[in-house]
């Protein structure tokens, strides 16, 4: 009965190496390379995509699962700074003490939004990830640099990101919902 159970053992250890040497250690380091570039994955980012597929359990079953819950914080906060814009009326100046509370959020939306892995968004529903990163994120970005710099053109690129996102998430909210 020992040596049964020792067999089984040894063959789910066994399976386990081999999908990590065969599948996780060349898909990890292939997406290293892809979002850091060579020159990065060759200095030290072999060692950490390998160590990657090494975990890829957690990295399967837990991750995406904590990127959604970063982009559903950072939405939050986005929606939360959008409530303080859209009760000033048209063409009326936004107090200081709104302005300070909506720089907030956005910061908040930002540093949550940089927690979220784009390709776990994309996996749990298509070109969610992609939307978030180059709409969301990038707009939120401009909207704070505008404010610290007062920078008119990264105010009004700030706000056509931002619309852009807000007319995909809106179309898409349901099936993302749904997933």
């Amino acid at each position: 009965m020992k040596d049964i159970l020792l067999k089984i053992l040894c063959g789910a250890i066994g399976l386990y190496f081999m999908t990590v040497l065969f599948i996780f250690t060349p898909y990890y380091n292939w997406n290293y390379v892809k979002e850091y570039g060579f020159k990065r994955w060759l200095y030290f980012g072999e060692v950490t995509a390998t160590a990657k597929a090494i975990a890829w359990p957690y990295f399967v079953f837990t991750s995406s699962r904590d990127s959604i819950l970063h982009a559903s914080k950072a939405i939050e906060h986005f929606n939360k700074a959008t409530i303080i814009i859209n009760k000033n009326r048209y063409f009326q100046k936004i107090s200081q003490s709104d302005m300070i509370t909506i720089i907030e959020h956005y910061k908040e939306a930002l540093a949550e939004g940089r927690k979220a892995d784009i390709r776990d968004l994309n996996n749990y529903f298509p070109e969610f990830g992609d939307h978030f990163k180059r709409e969301f994120i990038q707009g939120i970005e401009l909207f704070i640099k505008s404010r610290e710099t007062d920078d008119k053109m990264s105010s009004i690129n700030s706000e056509a990101f931002l619309d852009h996102w807000s007319d995909w998430f809106s179309e898409n909210i349901e099936a993302i919902r749904g997933n």
